[in-house]
């Protein structure tokens, strides 16, 4: 009962109905009151993604009746469960490859020339902000992001002459208060615009953001920036013979960008062979995952697959005494050659339909659903094979950089890793890559 009862307050938390009821008092009272809704983002001077969504915003507030607010907060980055020094640098380098190939996509190519800010300058950057009034503050933190992306250092050395720096404790203050504003508002991270209580994760969300400003009726252009910028045309070719796709169970990204790739492999599959990769969650590999984050994932990932039409809220959670036997039978279903089929129906009944993998009825229905005989598939367990395949699996998506999932690793005929793509976002990517003509010099 208590799991039947979750599952529909999991439906209720993602309702596209709910929230629209929940922001109607903010639309009544800005019709009444005629004043502007405000749109903060949390910006971070070294964040790449911040690069970008700050360049964003000097297009929004030209858009769209908005007040504009900016808050600086900057976060240490963070490869969790991993205290080597070269994760760090694998993470820290793919950050930066993913933000200029989404800065391409968005025709935003010449903000991005730096590898990264140098600290002198940052610090010397957030002296300038927090020493000046909230009134400019968003206009300079622009410039000078833009000076320390450029890779021109008379740049930000003619902004930080032209404006006086604050002390050192004058940044500690601004930071602290930018990490606890973020906090009580209830997130954890850079690169995130709010609006009426609401999050949009950069320039991967601002198609979202612009559709809620469009519903309040604050649009000043008929023209959207998604509409007219975003172009994933623009992504390079790509030749490859395998595309690795490392998913968990426990994850909505996964299912999300599973239900989606369906169209992709009908496409390539007969150039591309698709292997599905599967590692145990998150929380099983030690990553602890925070109350604001499990909220913001799953109203983000509702709001995904409603613009998709994928079915999403009624969820059963994939974690607990069910996940071994749903592996096991993921490994018998590799042997009829049926494991999309399997990974799909097991995702969709634990996301979409509120049924269970834990419960033996469950599991059969969503296991003939994929095509596979039960009386053969009840039999199977999880062994010592299928525990060194996950230990693989993370091993290789460590390497790559990574932990998170979904993960696409494109490879050639050598076994040589020709792209890796992290997220459901990164689809589009893959579509226009590996369906162009040829490969970009």
């Amino acid at each position: 009962m208590k799991d039947f009862l979750t599952s529909y307050a999991a439906r209720v938390l993602t309702s596209e109905r709910v929230r629209r009821w929940r922001d109607f008092p903010g639309r009544l009272m800005h019709r009444v009151r005629k004043d502007k809704p405000r749109v903060t983002l949390f910006h971070q001077l070294d964040d790449p993604y911040s690069c970008l969504a700050v360049e964003a915003s000097a297009q929004l507030v030209h858009r769209y009746d908005i007040e504009f607010e900016l808050i600086v907060v900057s976060d240490d980055p963070v490869v969790p469960n991993c205290d080597s020094p070269q994760a760090l640098e694998n993470w820290l380098r793919y950050r930066l490859h993913d933000a200029r190939r989404l800065a391409r996509a968005w025709r935003m190519d010449e903000f991005l020339t730096a590898s990264a800010p140098d600290s002198k300058s940052l610090e010397a950057s957030l002296r300038c902000l927090a020493a000046a009034p909230p009134s400019i503050r968003a206009g300079l933190a622009l410039k000078l992001t833009r000076a320390l992306w450029s890779g021109e250092p008379q740049a930000i050395v003619k902004l930080i002459r032209d404006h006086k720096p604050g002390t050192e404790e004058d940044v500690r203050r601004l930071l602290m208060n930018g990490r606890n504003e973020r906090a009580e508002r209830g997130h954890y991270q850079a690169a995130m615009w709010e609006f009426d209580g609401n999050w949009f994760a950069g320039l991967d969300r601002l198609e979202y953001l612009e559709d809620d400003l469009r519903r309040w009726n604050l649009g000043r252009d008929p023209r959207s920036l998604y509409g007219e910028f975003f172009t994933p045309t623009l992504a390079p070719a790509l030749t490859g013979t395998t595309l690795d796709v490392f998913f968990s169970f426990r994850s909505p990204y996964s299912y999300l960008s599973l239900a989606r790739l369906n169209r992709l492999c009908e496409q390539i599959s007969d150039r591309v062979n698709i292997r599905l990769r599967p590692v145990l969650p998150m929380v099983e590999r030690g990553v602890a995952l925070m109350p604001e984050k499990r909220s913001f994932i799953l109203r983000d990932a509702a709001r995904v697959a409603n613009k998709h039409q994928i079915a999403f809220g009624l969820i059963r959670d994939p974690l607990g005494p069910g996940l071994q036997r749903c592996l096991a039978l993921f490994a018998f279903a590799r042997t009829r050659n049926r494991e999309r089929e399997f990974v799909l129906s097991v995702m969709q009944g634990a996301w979409g339909e509120g049924i269970s993998i834990h419960s033996t009825r469950g599991m059969r229905t969503l296991t003939e659903r994929a095509g596979l005989n039960w009386d053969e598939a009840r039999h199977q367990e999880f062994d010592a094979d299928m525990q060194a395949t996950l230990d693989k699996n993370q091993q290789q998506l460590e390497q790559l950089g990574l932990w998170g999932v979904p993960t696409f690793a494109l490879t050639d005929e050598g076994n040589r890793l020709v792209d890796v793509f992290w997220g459901q976002d990164r689809l589009p990517w893959l579509e226009y890559g590996l369906n162009s003509r040829s490969p970009t010099p």
